[in-house]
């Protein structure tokens, strides 16, 4: 599929993230006020947001995702929520003195990104990630458009400024709820097109940008993308570190997520929050950013198997 290009706004994220190729550490939390696993102790909860944000920064990451392990499917940010990851996002920038976004996962609530919206703007955080395979339509262009259509009217009925948190999508097939006829025949493209289509109805100096899991890109579809947009498209990174470090030769950032969280046995229930594996952390961190200041042929050196945690 070719993409027709898009009168989307070309920006760079520099000037919010401090670096046109940052490598971001995600911040999983624990359940948030609302959910089923609830532990029901705000302080201990804010103890192991702290915790985590300390070795993201050991780790040296330019900026932190802040994302949730665990909400409720038509509730996805409940006032009491939004109040807790409003200190979090405050008591990370306080203690890392870092960029810090936030991630809306993937959930049947069309309202969940404007409410994240209004949570990253009120926390003074500076980017928002937004999954946008969501809602009751059966097409690429009504999923998009729903989702970004909730984004738009939270900018205008809120006075939210146009620049205050940049836009990145994620653009992954693989973020389409299961139970949508497209889940199956979704390619990338197909998505990114749709995306670029629904930037329109954003303000048009918001920044924006694309997020795109590992499994799902290659170098000839980065080509691509590339040819068309001059927006931002970071990586998440996936087990394999070499084939990451080729795509970040073409990508502007890369996002990492469950690669640096500490190994845990699985129980085929709902996912936890493990907790940071610094040494995995500072691995993936010194070889991305050896292959982004080189922007040159990868090798074993730059980016070698990650390491097992230390015991």
């Amino acid at each position: 599929m070719t993409l027709s290009p898009s009168n989307a706004v070309a920006s760079s994220l520099a000037p919010w993230l401090g670096t046109d190729t940052p490598v971001v550490g995600t911040l999983t939390v624990l359940p948030l006020s609302g959910s089923l696993r609830w532990q029901g102790d705000a302080n201990r909860w804010m103890a192991r947001v702290e915790q985590d944000a300390l070795a993201l920064a050991t780790g040296s990451v330019d900026a932190i995702l802040v994302a949730c392990s665990d909400t409720s499917a038509t509730e996805p940010f409940n006032p009491a929520a939004a109040v807790l990851l409003t200190q979090a996002i405050g008591r990370i920038r306080q203690l890392t003195g870092k960029p810090v976004g936030l991630s809306v996962g993937v959930s049947t609530n069309p309202q969940g990104p404007a409410t994240a919206l209004a949570v990253a703007w009120g926390s003074g955080a500076t980017f928002l990630r937004v999954s946008v395979g969501v809602g009751g339509l059966m097409t690429h262009q009504g999923l998009v458009s729903n989702q970004l259509a909730s984004l738009a009217k939270a900018y205008d009925a809120w006075k939210i400024p146009a620049d205050a948190v940049a836009i990145m999508v994620d653009i992954s097939p693989a973020q389409w709820l299961p139970n949508t006829a497209i889940h199956e025949s979704s390619t990338l493209a197909n998505v990114a097109q749709a995306c670029l289509q629904g930037f329109e109805q954003l303000p048009f100096t918001v920044p924006k940008g694309f997020i795109c899991q590992q499994k799902d890109v290659s170098e000839a579809l980065l080509n691509t993308l590339s040819q068309h947009t001059a927006l931002p498209l970071w990586i998440e990174a996936g087990d394999d570190p070499m084939a990451c470090a080729r795509l970040a030769l073409q990508s502007q950032g890369v996002l990492l997520g469950r690669v640096i969280e500490k190994n845990t046995s699985s129980t085929g229930g709902p996912r936890t929050s493990p907790g940071i594996d610094v040494p995995r952390l500072e691995h993936w961190v010194r070889g991305l950013q050896q292959t982004f200041l080189s922007r040159s042929v990868v090798t074993e050196a730059t980016c070698q198997p990650v390491p097992q945690p230390l015991s």
